[in-house]
């Protein structure tokens, strides 16, 4: 048993470029969006093709508290992308740096 596959068809997404060591400490957001990503495609069975969700757009718009460069809380950032919804990846690039801290 394979939790990503179904059918004989991948349900997960591609791993994203977490940056380099002593940049955006941010993994934490790439795990927890790859967990909500990797949901919705299997529940949706890829009818909407893959989806890719946007850490940078947590990094500039989330809820405070929800996630930064420094630290975050998974749980709130579920709570918070389920008020406020998330930006597919297309729509804001990862750069590794936050608004709030240019």
């Amino acid at each position: 048993f394979f939790w990503g596959e179904k059918g004989g068809r991948d349900f997960l997404g591609p791993v994203g470029d977490v940056g380099r060591p002593g940049e955006c400490e941010c993994s934490w957001i790439w795990a927890s969006l790859e967990i909500l990503a990797d949901r919705l495609n299997i529940l949706s069975d890829l009818r909407f093709g893959m989806f890719m969700l946007s850490v940078q757009s947590v990094l500039n718009c989330s809820d405070r508290g929800s996630g930064s460069c420094e630290s975050g809380d998974p749980m709130t950032l579920f709570a918070s992308q389920g008020r406020n919804g998330i930006a597919p990846v297309g729509c804001q690039q990862y750069t590794g740096i936050s608004l709030s801290q240019t």
